[in-house]
């Protein structure tokens, strides 16, 4: 959506290849998040009580930490590991409190979906997939962020992600078939909600008015399409390169993702190019 040539370079593993110190930054700390919750919010397991997650947060964080940031256990990042298993029990207690207010059932988590896009294949894998006793379905995004950062691109039309993976149950479903649950409901036909649920300052960002929505601390309900936009955009894009358009980002590009999408144009940094 932001830089067609940026899509190239990465498609075709033509990005420089940086060099920088170990360091925490926002995306390792996002995989260590998302590692956490996937095991303490389990299909077909019980939510887990207040103080299950706070005695199960160190011992989860600390095999991911091993297998994604190993120079976190040397002593000198002692504060930073605390802090972080700090974070991770506050908005897991709130996300608890969410799941157990909406009388929600985990359906898939990290589940791998596929589907079309005006008759392009596309994939992903979404964090959660919860189904509510209404019959609704509400496909969840973990953000390592606060609602600062996602609520302008979602109330400008702007945001794709969580409506890609809406696309791809609605055109096809999961990859695998093993998930009976999953498939009854798809084909039942109901309706597919969105949410982000920002784990910084535990706000949750739907497109979905639910009953419960007024009584659930943060949850904010966005109106109108949050995608539309968006969506035309990433359309017109891939006609472009469909026809073999590349064409090069304007200066003023980063001006317009940045205050009129509520994007971060972060693709234009990739590359010198």
């Amino acid at each position: 959506m932001v830089s067609r040539l940026a899509w190239l370079l990465r498609r075709i593993d033509a990005e420089p290849l940086g060099w920088e110190l170990e360091r925490p930054n926002v995306m390792l700390l996002g995989t260590l998040t998302h590692q956490v919750f996937e095991e303490l919010f389990q299909v077909s397991r019980p939510i887990p009580d207040s103080a299950t997650i706070g005695s199960q947060i160190e011992p989860l964080l600390e095999p991911a930490i091993r297998t994604h940031a190993p120079f976190l256990r040397a002593a000198q990042w002692q504060v930073e590991r605390k802090h972080l298993a700090s974070s991770i029990h506050k908005a897991a207690l709130a996300w608890r409190e969410v799941l157990v207010t909406l009388k929600a059932d985990i359906l898939g988590t990290e589940e791998w979906l596929q589907g079309t896009l005006d008759g392009l294949p596309i994939h992903g894998q979404a964090d959660i997939l919860l189904g509510l006793p209404d019959g609704r379905l509400l496909v969840v995004d973990y953000k390592r962020s606060s609602a600062n950062s996602r609520r302008p691109r979602m109330q400008k039309g702007y945001d794709s992600q969580a409506n890609l993976y809406r696309t791809m149950l609605q055109t096809g479903g999961p990859k695998s078939e093993d998930n009976a649950a999953l498939l009854d409901r798809l084909r039942a036909g109901d309706t597919i909600g969105i949410v982000y649920f920002m784990t910084n300052d535990q706000t949750s960002l739907s497109d979905a008015l639910v009953v419960e929505s007024g009584v659930i601390p943060g949850w904010e309900v966005l109106e109108g399409d949050v995608a539309h936009l968006a969506m035309g955009l990433i359309r017109e894009r891939l006609r472009e390169v469909s026809a073999g358009q590349l064409s090069l980002n304007r200066e003023d590009d980063t001006q317009f993702f940045d205050k009129q999408a509520g994007v971060k144009p972060y693709a234009l940094d990739n590359s010198a190019l």
